[in-house]
């Protein structure tokens, strides 16, 4: 149906992803994704096949997913502890008024904080598996 080049085809796969609600394994072909239900074993090969893409495209790949992965790290953290930071202040200028008050809990941020620090977290996994190949 289609032929890639290493480098297009790590943009063309699509992986399984809770934080991006993908349950399948696709091929994106032009406008359409194609999905598939792939076997735990079938996805272990399908990664291992676009970390060998990934390490044939070269450095530049591999920097762009450490870079990435390091960008997702830093956000969610800066989003976790903003949403904390937040929620304590609101807490304490309430809990600092002699009739009380109402206080906010940002927990969305919080939440999204971490998520996108598992993505990065991830991210990280990947680049190592890709740095390992790229070593051996």
């Amino acid at each position: 149906m289609a032929e890639f080049t290493p480098e297009e085809a790590v943009g063309h796969f699509q992986l399984p992803s809770f934080s991006e609600n993908v349950k399948y394994f696709g091929i994106a072909l032009g406008n359409s994704v194609r999905r598939f239900d792939v076997s735990r074993d079938g996805l272990q090969e399908v990664r291992g096949l676009i970390n060998r893409l990934i390490h044939a495209a070269g450095p530049e790949v591999m920097l762009e997913i450490r870079n990435r992965a390091i960008r997702n790290a830093l956000l969610g953290i800066a989003c976790a502890v903003g949403g904390v930071a937040l929620s304590a202040a609101s807490y304490r200028a309430a809990a600092n008024k002699p009739e009380g008050g109402k206080y906010t809990v940002t927990y969305g941020l919080v939440f999204f904080g971490v998520a996108m620090l598992c993505k990065g977290i991830y991210g990280f996994m990947q680049y190592n598996q890709v740095r390992s190949l790229a070593e051996s």
